[in-house]
C-alpha cells in the first residue's frame, strides 16, 4: 500500500467513527410491571393534560402572586436551576467529545554563545498543528452524551419536584395562614359575645336576678377568651413569617392579603381516578431516568472490555521567519486491556447489580406512588364529609344558642343550659373552621400526590 494510499485511509478514518458514534447501542431497559389496583379503587383511562397552575382552582389572586415570587426568589428554587445549568453544561462538553480536537503551537527562541565567538542573539520561530481523535467503536461515547442527557433530564424533573413541593408548601401555608385569622377574628367574636353576656349578667345580679356563681362562671369563660386570644395573635405571627420565609422575602415581611378562608372556591373532585395521573410524579419520572442511567452504567462497564483505537495527525514548519518546507505525520494506535485480575469483570458485576437495584427501586416507587394516591383520595372523601357534618352541628348549634338565650331572658330556664350552648356554639364555631382548613389541606394534598389535577 502507497503512502498516499494510507493518508487517504487516515483523513476517512474520522469520518467514519463520527458516523459511528452518532448512533447509540442502547435499548430500553426492560421496566417491571406493576399491577394497578382494582377499577373500583382506582380507574384506568386516558389521563387529562397536564396542569402546573392547579392552586389557580382555589380562586385566590392573592396565592397566585405569592407564588409568582416564590418560584423567582425562593432559595431551593434557584439552587435548582443553577443544577440544571450545569447539567445543560455538562451536555454539551459530553457532546463536544463528538469532535477531533485540533490544537496550534507556535514557539521563538533566542540564544547566544557565551564565548564571546559569536555576535548578538541568533532567533528562530515554529509552529505546529495537531488533531486526535479517539474512534468511537463500541458507541462508548454515544452511551456517555445518552448518560449525560438523562443527567440533564434528571436535574430538569428535580427542579420540577422542587417547585411541586414548593408550591404544596405555599399552598398550605397560606391555607393556615388565612386559617390562623379566621380562628383570631372568631377569637374576638367569641370573646366580644361573652363580654356582653357578662355584662347582661352583671346587670341581673345587681337587680338580684342571678347568683355570684353564674356570675363568676361566665366571668371564667370571658377569661379563658382573653387567654385563647392572646396565644391565637402569636400563633398568627409566626404563621406569617413560616409563609415569607417559604416565599423567599428576606424581611419576612408579606404583602396584605385579605381574603378569608370561606373565599377560596372548594373544586369537587371524583372519588375514582386515572391511574395514568401517576405518570407526571417527579419521583416516577426520577425512577425510570435511574432505571435508564444503570442500564447505561452496564453498556460502559462491558465495552471496557473492547478495544479502542486513537487517530493523530500533526502539521509543522521548523521556521516560521524562514520556512523551508513544512512536515505532516500522521498515527493510529490500537489498544485493549489482556490481564487486570478481575477488575473489569468486577465492575460489570457491579453495574449489573445496580441495575437490578434500580428495577426494583421503580417497582417500590410506583407501588408506593399507588399507595399515596388512595390514602389521598380517601382523606379527601372523608374531608368532604367531615365539612358537611360540621356545617351542619354549627347551624345546629346556632339555633340552640338562640333559644337558650330566648328562654334565659324570659325566665324559662337557668344560666347553666344558657352557659352550656354557649360553649357548645364556641366550640362549633371552631370545629367547622378546622373542618374547611382540613377540607383544603387535603385537597392540596391530592394535588401533589397526583403530579397532576384530578378530575371533577
Amino acid at each position: 500500500m502507497t503512502p498516499y494510499s494510507l493518508f487517504r485511509i487516515s483523513l476517512l478514518a474520522p469520518a467514519c467513527a463520527l458516523l459511528i458514534a452518532c448512533t447509540s447501542p442502547l435499548q430500553a431497559p426492560v421496566t417491571p410491571t406493576v399491577n394497578t389496583p382494582p377499577d373500583e379503587w382506582f380507574h384506568q383511562s386516558e389521563a387529562v393534560a397536564p396542569a402546573a397552575e392547579w392552586w389557580r382552582q382555589l380562586g385566590s389572586d392573592e396565592l397566585n402572586l405569592l407564588l409568582s415570587i416564590a418560584m423567582r426568589d425562593n432559595p431551593d428554587v434557584q439552587i435548582a436551576r443553577e443544577r440544571l445549568i450545569s447539567a445543560d453544561a455538562s451536555l454539551r462538553q459530553a457532546r463536544a467529545d463528538r469532535w477531533p480536537s485540533v490544537s496550534v503551537r507556535a514557539g521563538a527562541s533566542h540564544k547566544k554563545d557565551l564565548d564571546g565567538s559569536g555576535e548578538g542573539f541568533n532567533s528562530g520561530s515554529s509552529l505546529s498543528f495537531s488533531a486526535g481523535y479517539e474512534v468511537d467503536l463500541w458507541a462508548r461515547r454515544a452511551t456517555d452524551i445518552d448518560s449525560s442527557e438523562l443527567d440533564y433530564e434528571s436535574q430538569r424533573i428535580a427542579l420540577r419536584s422542587v417547585e411541586m413541593t414548593l408550591t404544596g408548601q405555599v399552598v398550605q401555608q397560606y391555607i393556615a395562614l388565612l386559617a390562623a385569622r379566621e380562628s383570631l377574628c372568631l377569637a374576638r367574636s367569641n370573646l366580644a359575645a361573652s363580654q356582653e353576656l357578662e355584662r347582661i349578667m352583671q346587670v341581673k345580679f345587681d337587680a338580684g336576678a342571678v347568683s355570684g356563681v353564674e356570675l363568676a362562671q361566665q366571668r371564667n369563660t370571658t377569661l379563658s377568651l382573653v387567654g385563647r386570644l392572646a396565644a391565637l395573635e402569636t400563633a398568627l405571627h409566626s404563621e406569617e413569617r413560616a409563609l415569607a420565609y417559604l416565599v423567599g422575602v428576606d424581611e419576612l415581611r408579606l404583602p396584605e392579603l385579605t381574603m378569608t378562608l370561606e373565599e377560596l372556591d372548594l373544586p369537587q373532585v371524583a372519588r375514582i381516578q386515572p391511574a395514568s395521573l401517576l405518570e407526571q410524579r417527579p419521583d416516577i419520572r426520577q425512577a425510570s431516568i435511574a432505571l435508564w442511567q444503570a442500564h447505561a452504567d452496564v453498556w460502559q462497564a462491558e465495552s471496557s472490555r473492547w478495544p479502542s483505537l486513537s487517530l493523530s495527525a500533526g502539521l509543522s514548519a521548523s521556521d516560521v521567519i524562514n520556512p523551508t518546507g513544512w512536515a505532516l505525520s500522521l498515527g493510529e494506535s490500537l489498544s485493549m486491556p489482556l490481564f487486570d485480575a478481575g477488575k473489569i469483570k468486577a465492575q460489570i458485576a457491579q453495574a449489573e447489580s445496580a441495575e437490578r437495584t434500580a428495577r426494583i427501586q421503580y417497582r417500590a416507587i410506583v407501588t408506593a406512588a399507588m399507595l399515596e394516591a388512595l390514602d389521598a383520595l380517601g382523606e379527601l372523601d372523608y374531608q368532604v364529609k367531615a365539612l358537611a357534618n360540621s356545617e351542619a352541628v354549627f347551624e345546629n348549634n346556632r339555633r340552640l344558642l338562640r333559644l337558650a338565650t330566648i328562654r334565659f331572658d324570659s325566665g324559662d330556664t337557668d344560666f347553666t343550659s344558657l352557659l352550656s350552648a354557649q360553649r357548645t356554639f364556641f366550640s362549633a364555631r371552631d370545629a367547622m373552621l378546622s373542618a374547611r382548613q382540613s377540607h383544603l389541606q387535603a385537597l392540596a394534598a391530592l394535588y401533589l400526590t397526583l403530579g397532576d389535577i384530578p378530575r371533577n
